[in-house]
């Protein structure tokens, strides 16, 4: 629904036209073509230095010309210094299962979860699990069992005592955008979605087997939803995602199938076609009303 997008970063404004997809491809180009004016840069100030270092030795002549071409190199050094980037990467650790196997039944989203996770009993049949797959489950709710008390850096080195090193665990926090005084305040005072963001270290750290992802969305902005999506997909584990979330589920998914009337049929499109599909049959049934 966006038409105009306002990008505040480094104090300044820089203004966008048409939606979110649109933003995030000009603002890659012009990253692009900044890094490469940036390169270009650096290989001038290379240059110069050289030259500036072959001239400073030379009769009195050449020493002031070096003088002169060391004020130039100057602005030339402010002026780059504008156009340094920073590229942050979100993922998961490389994490590998072996010979898991499970059955599903249809059943409602979250009782499925709570019965693999051993939460509920099932009412009839089984439910087995090998005895070493680690199993690792984000819910809408885990935010509620952090301890608020404690900052980001106190409570993963609670969780995780066998990590010794501060600087290895505000490294581990960091890649999940929380940094600076983030993590060393109490966790009450961060928002929801940095709430989220802690979670995901916390649970990423844990290097489960098999994922359990319920509505990981909740809270997470675009960007954090996108990067989610890439984790999703070079996640080398088991997974299972229970999600509504539009902007995450195209990313992710590769096939759709449709459960309806005790019947199950694969859906030849994608889930935006199958959307438009339900839209269709809903106004045609309110338009035979």
């Amino acid at each position: 629904v966006c038409t105009n997008i306002i990008h505040l970063r480094q104090r300044k404004l820089k203004y966008y036209t048409g939606n979110y997809d649109q933003y995030v491809k000009t603002r890659e180009e012009l990253e692009e073509n900044q890094m490469k004016r940036y390169n270009w840069e650096q290989d001038q100030i290379a240059h110069m230095k050289n030259y500036i270092a072959r001239l400073g030795h030379g009769s009195a002549k050449l020493a002031r010309q070096a003088q002169s071409k060391e004020k130039t190199l100057q602005k030339m050094v402010r002026c780059a210094d504008k156009y340094t980037l920073t590229h942050t990467h979100c993922s998961w650790s490389h994490l590998i299962y072996k010979n898991v196997e499970f059955g599903i039944d249809m059943d409602t989203r979250s009782t499925l979860l709570k019965l693999l996770m051993g939460e509920l009993l099932p009412t009839d049949g089984m439910i087995r699990k090998h005895s070493h797959v680690k199993i690792g489950r984000y819910h809408q709710h885990l935010t509620e069992q952090l301890e608020l008390d404690l900052s980001p850096l106190e409570y993963m080195m609670k969780c995780f005592p066998e990590i010794k090193e501060k600087e290895e665990i505000r490294k581990i926090i960091g890649r999940y955008g929380l940094t600076g005084k983030q993590q060393v305040s109490p966790i009450r005072n961060l928002s929801d979605g940095q709430k989220c963001r802690m979670c995901f270290a916390w649970l990423a750290w844990q290097n489960p087997h098999m994922l359990f992802l319920d509505e990981p969305t909740n809270y997470l902005d675009i960007e954090t939803i996108d990067a989610l999506a890439e984790a999703i997909n070079e996640f080398e584990g088991g997974m299972m995602l229970v999600s509504h979330a539009f902007r995450l589920i195209p990313q992710v998914t590769q096939e759709i199938w449709v459960c309806e009337k005790q019947t199950i049929t694969k859906w030849n499109g994608d889930i935006l076609t199958y959307k438009e599909h339900l839209k269709s049959k809903i106004d045609k049934q309110t338009h035979d009303i």
